[in-house]
Formats: structure tokens, C-alpha cells, sequence
């Protein structure tokens, strides 16, 4: 049975989060003792989740596409009948497949001269050294210049990363060489590239969000469920989980 709740924020609030303190789960109020909730840093399930269980008014932070229609389906559950028919109709379908090496062509073959040659042409080739160097640096927040926590920082092509620690900093301890770039991701922020010089072994970077960020009391719209499917829509959902 799928559940729907629409969020609205009827009116924005004008403090500003900056000056809120920290808690929990967002920051305090000093205008009206109350705690705003921040959920900016959430996904979908999370906002789905809080709101399922909260009681009351909440006052919030959200990005501004996030105040919309949150749909939670729930898990579609196969049983072991399905799930042995589905392996035996793939194992069918891949049993009936031509082989893919009779549509290859003819692999040619490696001589010593073929390879000799290539050798002599890569080793003719020259590349200029490269000084390593190893960066660290802070990141912060546009909007209120807070240190921000746990933000991705990976080398450019590669699956090499690291985290900014409680207070925004971060070291990269992979050897870099220059022209390498590093990609700064958080969710919510706008992604950050930084090629890496000779002379930007310490790096300071600014977070710019990505969305507009509204603050007030939200209103939660009227949950309602859809009726129950009837005999053919169980029957066709379960068809179209065999694949």
C-alpha cells in the first residue's frame, strides 16, 4: 500500500541559521525556543521516516525542491517459488544465447618482432618528471562559514579519497602531482574541482549550496493510501518481478 505526505512551508522565517545553536538534530531558536530541525542533509527515506513518527508542529531548514510530494512504497516481497522460476527462465534464456566467440574475429598473433617494435616505440618516448606533493586544507560553508563535516574529496579519474574531519579539514594523503584535480562533493553543495600547483599544497575551499535554503514551520499535507490492487494488478506485479 503505497503512502503519500506533502510538505509546505506557507511562510519563511527570517533568523538566521548561523546564529542558531547547535543541537542534535539542527539548531535552536533564539527567537522562539525552538528547536529547527535540519533536514537538508536527509534523503528521502529520512523525511519520510521523521515525519511518519513526529507529533505536532516541527520547524524545519530544506532546500527548496524538497518541500514537495514524498511517496513511500513498500518492499515488494518475492517468494522462494518466484525467485527459483525467474533463475530457471534466465538460465533458459542465456542456454539459448549464440556463443559470443563465434562472432569474434581472428586474435593476432604477438611475434617477437611485433613486440620488439613496440617496446622501441614506447621506450622513444619521453615524459617530463613530476614533482609529488601531498595537499591538505579546510573546507567551510558559503553561507554561514561553518566547518563542514564529512565532505568526499577524490582525485579526479580515480578511486582515491578521503573525508574533511569535525572541524572541516582534511589531508589527502595520496601522492598527487601537479595538473591532478581533486573533486569536493557533499550532498546539498554544489561540487567543487581544485586543480593541484606546485604552490597550492594547502588548500581553503568554499561550499556554495546547490539549492535555495528556506526556513519556518512546515505543514505536513493528509496522508492517504491507495486502495488495494485488485486480483489482476497482484497477478501482473508479481509478473513483472520475475524480471
Amino acid at each position: 500500500m503505497k503512502k503519500s505526505i506533502t510538505l509546505s512551508l506557507p511562510q519563511a522565517c527570517a533568523e538566521q541559521w548561523s546564529r542558531f545553536t547547535p543541537t542534535s538534530q539542527g539548531g535552536m531558536c533564539g527567537s522562539c525556543q525552538k528547536e529547527v530541525v535540519d533536514f537538508t542533509t536527509m534523503s528521502d527515506q529520512q523525511i519520510i521516516a521523521y515525519f511518519s513518527q513526529s507529533t505536532g508542529s516541527t520547524c524545519g531548514r530544506f532546500h527548496a525542491n524538497q518541500l514537495k510530494t514524498y511517496s513511500a512504497v513498500a518492499p515488494v516481497v518475492v517468494k522462494p517459488g518466484w525467485m527459483f522460476l525467474r533463475a530457471g527462465m534466465l538460465g533458459l534464456f542465456l542456454a539459448l544465447l549464440p556463443n559470443p566467440s563465434d562472432a569474434l574475429p581472428p586474435v593476432s598473433k604477438i611475434t617477437p618482432q611485433s613486440y620488439l617494435m613496440r617496446f622501441v616505440d614506447l621506450s622513444s618516448r619521453q615524459t617530463l618528471p613530476k614533482s609529488v606533493l601531498r595537499v591538505t586544507g579546510k573546507i567551510t560553508s558559503a553561507e554561514d562559514g561553518a566547518p563542514m563535516v564529512g565532505v568526499n574529496i577524490a582525485l579526479k579519474g580515480t578511486t582515491l579519497g578521503t573525508v574533511s574531519n569535525e572541524k572541516g579539514e582534511f589531508s589527502f594523503d595520496h601522492e598527487l602531482q601537479e595538473g591532478d584535480v581533486l573533486i569536493f562533493s557533499y550532498i546539498g553543495f554544489k561540487t567543487f574541482e581544485q586543480a593541484v600547483s606546485a604552490g597550492s599544497t594547502s588548500i581553503a575551499v568554499i561550499m556554495q549550496t546547490d539549492f535555495e535554503i528556506i526556513l519556518g514551520e512546515v505543514v505536513v499535507g493528509q496522508v492517504y493510501a491507495e486502495p488495494p490492487a485488485t486480483g489482476f494488478q497482484k497477478w501482473w506485479t508479481k509478473f513483472k518481478n520475475i524480471f
